[in-house]
């Protein structure tokens, strides 16, 4: 990706949501097409936003526009998308990201804190510095929606197996279903650094929520093949 592209993704942070979508949504929120309007589905600007992200510097052009789109309220969906600006915003404007991990030490409102961690995902191994913050996160008297955010930004980071992996893989015997799915989902993102895992990954093959069960097969084949073969995972 490069400077070519940057024209095209700066257009795309200028989506609005379509009237005509909003009031269908408005008079029938259960429709599965509205459902899925309202939570983002056909909204470019995150995806523009991060690959803003990804050029850096070179995409100062789009400043305006992802100061508008860290603001925007105009979806259900729009606080994701807003932080997918702050961290172009961030990147473009080489600002360090001590002062943002620094925040995620207080964990007091778990609503204001998932944003900030997602956030933080959004560098990948570039947010390493993050992971001890969001290791701690992961303490019980914390709530399963930091839990759960922290689990995410973790696999998105998928820095330091050798203390991530030990912290996460409790989480996939949580009473919390979004727990397990979301320590899951990290697991896999660590590929293979992921094996000290496997056993607990082998467990979750008989979860009782199938969705847990699905990623378990897709997760034991990425991390350790033999072990998935001798598990009869197809």
């Amino acid at each position: 990706m490069g400077a070519a592209v940057i024209p095209c993704l700066n257009k795309a942070l200028e989506w609005k949501p379509s009237p005509l979508m909003l009031n269908l949504c408005q008079r029938f929120p259960r429709f599965p097409l509205a459902v899925r309007y309202v939570q983002g589905g056909s909204d470019p600007r995150a995806g523009a936003a991060f690959g803003l992200g990804e050029i850096g510097p070179d995409a100062h052009v789009a400043i305006s526009n992802l100061q508008n789109l860290e603001a925007a309220r105009d979806l259900g969906s729009s606080w994701y998308p807003n932080l997918a600006a702050r961290a172009a915003l961030i990147r473009i404007r080489g600002e360090p990201l001590s002062p943002y991990i620094e925040e995620l030490r207080d964990t007091s409102d778990c609503l204001k804190w998932y944003p900030k961690a997602m956030m933080l995902g959004q560098f990948g191994t570039n947010g390493v510095a993050a992971v001890p913050v969001l290791l701690a996160a992961l303490n019980p008297t914390n709530n399963d929606i930091i839990h759960g955010h922290a689990l995410i930004a973790l696999g998105q980071i998928r820095c330091r197996p050798d203390l991530c992996v030990p912290a996460i893989t409790p989480f996939l015997r949580s009473p919390s279903v979004s727990s397990r799915q979301k320590a899951m989902h990290a697991l896999l993102a660590f590929g293979p650094d992921a094996k000290p895992a496997v056993n607990e990954i082998i467990v979750s093959l008989s979860d009782p929520d199938p969705w847990t069960r699905h990623m378990a097969e897709i997760t034991l084949k990425r991390v350790d093949p033999v072990a998935a073969h001798q598990a009869k995972v197809k």
